[in-house]
């Protein structure tokens, strides 16, 4: 008996197979297998649970209203964000993006360093829109410009051809058609690399109030050509029609034009309210004067109640700025982008992360302060150069909030939450459940729920020893002998 009962116990502590280590008592091996495979899913790359949005595929037979529509519904306005990016866009970095919990809906990229969008933001229902500069062509095209097309060519006073962005490229005449044709042809090709729409940079209203430093002052013939806003609007509505894409222009520091509003999808509006000047690669920041960036929201906002697609590019280097301009935008039904001036880098910026949900409402004014109530939290806007003490009545739901910043709990008092706001400063707040679904993110989540499991699983193993063998030594006999054996 004694030998019989020494090969079993050998058998069992030295050759435990799969099954016995799975049918061991109280499964906890089977627990930790069990749950780290229900786990893969949320890991990157792993499956699809990673995204918690619900995403209307398209293809590229769909038409501009199939894709407006279906961007309508696969986003609310607290969550509304359009990457902006020119450098190349592997697929790691889109991944990198996605994976990071970036909330991304539009994307715009340039098709010479991105050939065609990434698969994985086809998958997932991101709209992309390819570069497309209109004012001209680059200076390295001269000679060749001069040979087939001259008629291309704006002059300055002085009769030199008219060049843009430090001389980089040569500014052409929109009115000739042949240019147009020449820009309908670059857009086409930049649908048949799999792009939903075009991005138009460099769309001038009137060429003949161009000036220095960025941009030469060609001589337009307005009485022989016509307006050159006439142009545009023909450029934009063929674009559309010929190719069936979304066409979103670059406004610049300028209102939505509404001859162009109603011939385009949407408007970019750039530095807004976070600029820069200097050196793109040495930037100095600021923030632009309130009064005017309120005026451009003020008419902006009326287009995205219409459906438009108003994107605020901000560009910044400190996390008081990225608070401010977030603040700013979420005043507003836009979408919100932040970056370097030379857009070939992702910041790595924690407003890209966040989700609002859906506004309960306009945008309010309080003694200068703006401050906007969404379902999952409050922005508020200081653009004044005082510190600014705000009082703002909150739903029930949102009596507790953390200041997504500093971390800090604020707290309502009979529905009336009061924050003191430093001059030029903006906040973000969000409900605890809100909190918690941000940070508790697919990897860490999965990370820890294998760690706590394995934990477990060990104090359950170490625990059924010492029950099997009281004495804590592997010399004792179990406590009972399978009967097979007796």
């Amino acid at each position: 008996m004694n030998k019989i009962e020494n090969i079993y116990r050998s058998n069992l502590l030295k050759h435990p197979s799969l099954g016995r280590l799975l049918k061991f008592k109280g499964k906890p091996l089977s627990i930790l297998f069990l749950s780290i495979l229900l786990t893969i899913p949320y890991l990157p790359g792993c499956g699809t649970m990673n995204s918690l949005k619900i995403f209307a595929l398209r293809d590229n037979s769909l038409c501009v209203s199939d894709l407006k529509e279906s961007l309508s519904d696969i986003n609310n306005i607290g969550r509304r964000y359009a990457l902006v990016f020119y450098g190349e866009l592997s697929t790691y970095m889109a991944n990198s993006i996605l994976d990071k919990g970036y909330k991304v809906e539009i994307a715009i990229l340039e098709p010479s360093n991105t050939p065609s969008p990434p698969k994985i933001f086809k998958d997932s229902g991101i709209i992309s829109l390819g570069y497309l500069d209109i004012l001209g062509v680059p200076s390295s095209l001269l000679n060749w410009v001069k040979e087939t097309h001259p008629e291309w060519l704006l002059y300055t006073g002085s009769g030199e051809p008219a060049r843009y962005w430090y001389g980089q490229n040569l500014i052409c005449n929109l009115a000739i058609d042949s240019f147009k044709e020449y820009l309908i042809d670059r857009a086409k090709s930049i649908a048949e690399k799999g792009y939903d729409g075009v991005f138009l940079d460099d769309v001038v209203i009137n060429p003949s109030l161009l000036g220095g430093p960025l941009y030469d002052q060609p001589i337009y013939d307005e009485p022989k050509y016509g307006s050159w806003i006439t142009h545009l609007v023909e450029l934009f509505r063929r674009i559309r029609n010929e190719t069936g894409m979304i066409v979103v222009y670059n406004a610049g520091w300028s209102l939505p034009n509404e001859q162009l509003m109603e011939a385009a999808d949407g408007v970019m509006l750039e530095s807004h309210p976070g600029s820069w000047s200097g050196n793109v690669n040495s930037p100095s920041y600021y923030l632009r004067d309130w009064n005017a960036i309120y005026n451009v929201s003020i008419v902006a906002q009326k287009y995205a109640e219409r459906g438009k697609m108003i994107i605020a590019l901000n560009y910044g280097g400190d996390e008081r700025v990225e608070f401010y301009t977030y603040a700013a935008v979420r005043l507003f039904d836009f979408y919100y982008w932040y970056s370097t001036p030379a857009l070939n880098s992702i910041s790595d910026s924690k407003v890209l992360k966040l989700d609002l949900g859906e506004p309960l409402g306009e945008h309010q004014e309080v003694n200068g302060t703006y401050f906007r109530t969404y379902s999952n939290g409050i922005v508020v806007l200081n653009p004044t150069n005082k510190i600014s003490r705000v009082s703002i009545k909150v739903p029930q739901h949102l009596s507790r909030l953390i200041d997504i910043k500093t971390m800090r709990i604020c707290e309502a008092h009979n529905g009336d939450l009061t924050l003191e706001i430093g001059p030029q400063e903006g906040f973000v707040l969000l409900c605890e459940d809100a909190i918690k679904k941000e940070n508790l993110n697919p990897l860490f989540l999965s990370g820890w729920i294998i760690i706590m499991i394995t934990i477990t699983t060990v104090i359950i193993v170490f625990f059924k020893k010492r029950r099997c063998f009281p004495q804590g030594s592997r010399n004792q006999k179990p406590k009972t002998i399978p009967s097979i054996l007796i």
